[in-house]
């Protein structure tokens, strides 16, 4: 109250206020949150508008490819072969009638076959390439057929028909394909391009037959398998690898620790680097290192390292002591 305001100005001025502070109150009871003003905007009929984002731009090209030149990495990485034998598996039969990224699958399969044979390089290896059919079986092979590579490019673009498995179960197809590999002296990798889901049951017992004929000597027996006693070898020699066509990464339930072999996505090989690698992870060993640091030869600054001790990423001791000092010096 004003020293100006007369008793009556003054409860005016309170029931005015009182009045405004009701007001407000039921306003905010009937929707009101904070008493901020409301901010309406215009709408805009032609306004932008917020669609899914197109990763299509991101997903690996299938129309070029590079390959890179694995020869000169075996050379300069000197590596050594691990396998005498491949044995090539285009599961046709199981991806006809399905589609990926638009196209065919089975077209999309033989583009990661093409890209395999480019990125080989001329070497001695012997074995052969199959393509499973709804019915039939190949002939035997003579195992001392090289793998000619771009040789059978050339033949399945010209329409020859290449050596058939019967596909109407992958299972089938991979004890037919035991037969063969079995009649190989030397290390043996098998290949095969494939969907996942043709990997079952079956298909996963047949890959433990093929990794046991390569470990047991001929004539054993093994339930659920022909009454006809196995033609094996007593040496150990078999590494298997599948490719599934897809974005899907693997069937780790056909790894074991003591087993050889990788799995991969189609759509991760496609690119030459990563095709490269699965080059030389299903046919050479590991880089030689020498020292034993786990850095190998190629990457080493420091040739000699004692064993036992931290290293760097190039190969030399991370935590030299004087005397490792004075033996640089006196080098």
């Amino acid at each position: 109250m004003s020293i100006f305001d007369t008793p009556d100005m003054a409860r005016s001025r309170m029931r005015l206020t009182l009045g405004f502070v009701a007001a407000w109150v039921a306003a905010c009871l009937s929707g009101c949150s904070a008493p901020e003003m409301l901010v309406r905007l215009a709408t805009h009929p032609r306004g932008a508008t917020i669609n899914e984002y197109d990763f299509r731009l991101h997903q690996p090209p299938v129309h070029t490819f590079d390959q890179v030149d694995v020869a000169a990495m075996v050379k300069s990485e000197q590596r050594s072969p691990k396998v005498d034998n491949l044995l090539v598996v285009l599961d046709t039969e199981g991806l006809k009638g399905r589609t990926y990224r638009g196209i065919p699958a089975d077209q999309y399969g033989r583009e990661v076959l093409r890209r395999f044979h480019r990125t080989l390089p001329d070497a001695n290896w012997r074995g052969d390439l199959f393509v499973t059919q709804a019915a039939g079986k190949g002939t035997a092979l003579n195992p001392d057929q090289p793998y000619a590579a771009l040789q059978r490019e050339l033949e399945m673009d010209k329409g020859v028909s290449m050596s058939g498995l019967s596909g109407t179960s992958l299972g089938t197809a991979l004890d037919q394909l035991a037969d063969e590999s079995v009649r190989r002296s030397g290390r043996v990798a098998v290949v095969v391009i494939t969907g996942w889901d043709r990997i079952d049951q079956a298909a996963e017992n047949a890959v433990m037959r093929l990794r046991q004929r390569h470990e047991s000597a001929k004539g054993l027996k093994v339930a659920g398998a022909a009454s006809a006693p196995w033609e094996g070898k007593a040496q150990p020699g078999v590494c298997f690898y599948a490719v599934g066509v897809g974005n899907a990464h693997s069937r780790e339930r056909l790894y074991t620790p003591e087993s050889c072999g990788s799995f991969w996505a189609g759509d991760a090989l496609m690119q030459p680097a990563e095709m490269a690698g699965m080059v030389l992870d299903v046919l050479y060993g590991l880089p030689v290192d020498d020292d034993g640091d786990g850095v190998p030869n190629y990457l080493d600054h420091c040739s000699q390292t004692p064993p036992g001790r931290t290293v760097t990423s190039q190969g030399c001791l991370r935590f030299p002591s004087p005397d490792d000092r004075q033996g640089e010096r006196q080098k």
